[in-house]
């Protein structure tokens, strides 16, 4: 890839007040030209360490029972957690071939680019770590979490980094390099395009979600969920095999369609069940109200 096209303007402006407790954040409007209503932006993260037990008392939360512990007592016991003081956010880039492909007016990657930089102003507004991991067959590229306005402009100046895309793809593998690279629980955001993922995913997916929160945001073009109506037919390439395919798109569109349609639920299903979350961006819309409905209704959980 030789160049960019990017608008590194933030889509959500972000406002400078304390994190919301039990929930890393940080607090948001749309910035509508109206003047928009201000939304909560927040990641919910596994950034609590445990502290004690204490017995349990009516108004706690059942859902905090330690069940075996309560039994070798023989009396009810809670689990009691310290907040962490920062916690790690680690944005996940998947800069394989598929993702330098577009039908509008921006590349699948020019896109996930201009979704990471906005979010990145979110949490470093918290004043929680940030962090960055490139990935394609592997992490190429692995920035730790840290903080501080110089670090946020080390993982841009990455991201800007035309060089460091194109090539092939491999998820569960780098889930689990990342996962290792980790000094610490952390809150990691898969963006990628999930085409291709092969064998092994969803083991890597369950076996990370032990150690990490995952909140994955699937980028999709038009033409990755229907294919366009054309007459006659065309010639595709495979991003990463290169071979190409001749076929007629009016003769497969259903087919095709019916096949995407299948591919997000099952990986909808994959996430939620490791209760992680799973957003579907396209390129041909705005994310802003879907980032911060998004992070709103992973907050309540």
């Amino acid at each position: 890839m030789h160049r960019l096209k990017v608008d590194l303007t933030p889509k959500i402006r972000v406002l400078e007040i304390p994190s919301l407790k039990g929930v890393m954040s940080g607090i948001a409007s749309t910035g509508m030209k109206s003047g928009g209503e201000r939304r909560t932006l927040v990641f919910r993260g596994k950034g609590l360490e445990f502290e004690k037990y204490r017995e349990f008392v009516p108004g706690d939360d059942a859902l905090r029972i330690d069940w075996k512990a309560s039994l070798r007592a023989h009396k009810l016991l809670i689990r009691v957690y310290t907040e962490e003081q920062n916690k790690d956010v680690v944005f996940f880039l998947d800069a394989s071939s598929s993702m330098c492909f577009g039908t509008t007016s921006r590349l699948k990657i020019e896109y996930a680019i201009e979704l990471i930089n906005t979010m990145l102003s979110g949490v470093a507004r918290s004043g929680d770590n940030i962090g960055l991991a490139v990935f394609k067959d592997k992490v190429i590229k692995y920035i730790e979490p840290s903080s501080g306005l110089s670090h946020q402009s080390l993982i841009v100046n990455t991201l800007m980094s035309p060089q460091i895309y194109e090539g092939n793809f491999n998820l569960s593998r780098s889930l689990t390099e990342l996962v290792s690279m980790l000094k610490r629980p952390a809150i990691i955001v898969i963006v990628s395009d999930f085409i291709g993922l092969g064998d092994e995913w969803e083991k890597a997916v369950e076996n990370a979600s032990s150690r990490v929160e995952i909140n994955a945001m699937m980028i999709a073009d038009p033409a990755d969920l229907n294919l366009p109506e054309i007459g006659g037919s065309v010639a595709i390439s495979d991003p990463y095999s290169k071979k190409e395919r001749v076929f007629e798109p009016a003769v497969i569109a259903g087919e095709y369609s019916d096949y995407n349609k299948k591919r997000i639920d099952t990986l909808r299903k994959e996430f939620n069940k490791t209760m992680n979350g799973f957003l579907v961006l396209r390129t041909d819309e705005d994310f802003a109200k879907k980032v911060l409905v998004f992070f709103m209704k992973r907050a309540r959980l």
